[in-house]
């Protein structure tokens, strides 16, 4: 049986290349793209909110967010803590929005055509719930088996 982090990371990567196929006409990669939908969704997250939110270090949603300001998607500016950079989108931003969300949905649908109603619904809840998961264990939530320990099966 396939691994499940090699089924995951390979339906990532073709997802960004779906994506990176559809955005070819503009400035974006798959990456700026999550980050215009979340910023988008979330106006006045600081940086560090950004990463947490996306499950990114914090270096390289500093990078994504340097490049979408030159390009025109965001602004940052201080926040009372001065140290504190608050990420809030431009009119660009709100504008490649509906597009990005077209694409995901386009992708998603693709994805699972062929799976019957009950099959699209149990996948989904499934993939929540390891979503959930993941993401606990990311923000110190969750813990893993000690490395080497075996689960039984």
């Amino acid at each position: 049986m396939p691994s499940l982090m090699w089924l995951l990371n390979t339906v990532n990567r073709c997802a960004s290349l779906y994506h990176g196929d559809r955005l070819s006409d503009t400035d974006l990669k798959p990456p700026h793209a999550r980050c215009i939908v979340a910023v988008c969704r979330h106006p006045g997250f600081s940086q560090d909110q950004l990463a947490k939110h996306l499950c990114q270090d914090k270096s390289q949603i500093a990078r994504y967010l340097a490049y979408l300001e030159e390009k025109g998607y965001v602004t940052r500016s201080p926040g009372v803590d001065k140290r504190v950079l608050l990420v809030y989108p431009t009119p660009k931003a709100e504008a490649i929005v509906p597009t990005i969300r077209e694409i995901y949905r386009d992708w998603n649908e693709w994805l699972i055509a062929e799976f019957s109603p009950e099959e699209q619904a149990l996948f989904s809840s499934l993939m929540a719930r390891a979503k959930d998961r993941a993401v606990a264990y990311v923000q110190g939530g969750e813990d893993l088996p000690p490395h080497g320990t075996q689960r039984e099966e």
